[in-house]
């Protein structure tokens, strides 16, 4: 008798319970991948964080150094001012000439250290001719010619020799230099010189504007002026200041200015440069002309190098445009926190030693 064949259940435990079971697992593989996946995104997403958080953080530490040598390198500037400042102060003497030290301070203004910086003050000239010189220390601006106080004779010698303007011209341009300045504005007659111009002319041009009735407060504002041109501003400029009585230190002016107030009173080409010759040789072996008399300046030079009559007459004229001591310093100081292929910091100045401060400022 045939026996009848058992079944047998594979799962120790119901159906649903074993597919339940099967399930589960497939579900676990899953979601260990899914795990695994976030992971890895969570990785990559915290390294791409961290190499952006370091590259802000490089960035940062950056400009906190260059902020850090920046301002090293100003406040170095700004002792570099208050000294150059100390040594104008510090000079009692009645007459200042190219022989003192505020002049050409040498170690004293050159790559002076401070703290973690180091400054210079720069003595930087520029010829009528572009030829550039620098010494270490101020420039007098009171060895200029001072185009608010000189008179138009002065002024218009000077356009001839610096600014080689021809003589049929000098006088208007002097003239319209002179309106400029004048603190009148009207047109009548007996208001413009010969040659002058006053606000009318300005105010007919293509982009018009007034006529300053005042003092220049820049060089600059001269190219507004009828009859300046750029070329000729060129050529004037390191002649000329804003500041000052009218009267130029003749132991500091150059031959440039020295000629023009020269000029200004002989025609006597010969005799100007042959006297100009005479100062500079004076000046140059070391000696300064000192306040001491009416006949100091003449007496003083024949002294030195005897001088002819037509040069005794023109120095004797030309000593009501001269004096022997400065009121106006102008400096510039660089400095630097690293290297110095460029300046990080610089700062031009303008000093009044008469009013002890500072009448012109300027941070680059």
């Amino acid at each position: 008798m045939k026996k009848p064949t058992r079944k047998m259940n594979r799962c120790p435990v119901a159906r649903s319970s074993c597919f339940e079971a099967g399930s589960s697992a497939t579900g676990s593989a899953v979601s260990a991948g899914s795990v695994l996946i976030l992971v890895l995104w969570s990785l990559f997403f915290l390294a791409t964080l961290a190499v952006a958080i370091g590259t802000l953080v490089s960035a940062n530490l950056s400009l906190v150094g260059a902020l850090s040598s920046d301002s090293a390198a100003y406040y170095a500037a700004r002792a570099g001012v208050e000294r150059a400042i100390a040594e104008v102060m510090a000079d009692t003497n009645d007459w200042d000439g190219i022989v003192e030290t505020w002049y050409d301070g040498g170690d004293e203004f050159e790559h002076s250290e401070f703290g973690r910086a180091s400054f210079s003050v720069l003595n930087t000239m520029t010829d009528s001719a572009g030829v550039v010189t620098t010494n270490f220390g101020l420039v007098d601006e009171s060895g200029r010619i001072s185009i608010n106080r000189a008179s138009q004779s002065l002024i218009e010698a000077m356009l001839r020799v610096a600014g080689d303007v021809r003589e049929e011209d000098a006088g208007a341009v002097a003239a319209a230099i002179i309106d400029w300045r004048d603190s009148d504005d009207r047109d009548g007659e007996d208001d413009v010189l010969t040659g002058g111009s006053e606000s009318s002319y300005y105010a007919s041009l293509g982009e018009p504007y007034s006529c300053r009735n005042g003092d220049f407060r820049l060089l600059e504002e001269l190219l507004l002026v009828k009859g300046i041109s750029e070329s000729v501003f060129d050529r004037i400029r390191p002649s000329l200041t804003v500041y000052g009585s009218g009267k130029v230190n003749i132991n500091t002016a150059d031959r440039v200015v020295l000629r023009c107030i020269a000029m200004r009173w002989t025609d006597e080409s010969d005799t100007a440069s042959s006297l100009l010759n005479k100062i500079e040789a004076f000046r140059e072996s070391g000696n300064v002309f000192e306040p001491s008399g009416e006949s100091d300046l003449v007496g003083t030079l024949d002294e030195f190098n005897e001088l002819n009559n037509d040069e005794r007459e023109l120095l004797a004229k030309m000593a009501w445009s001269v004096q022997f001591k400065s009121t106006f310093f102008r400096g510039v100081v660089e400095a630097w926190a690293g290297d110095r292929r460029a300046a990080d910091g610089r700062i031009e100045f303008v000093f009044d030693k008469e009013r002890g401060e500072k009448v012109y400022w300027h941070e680059y």
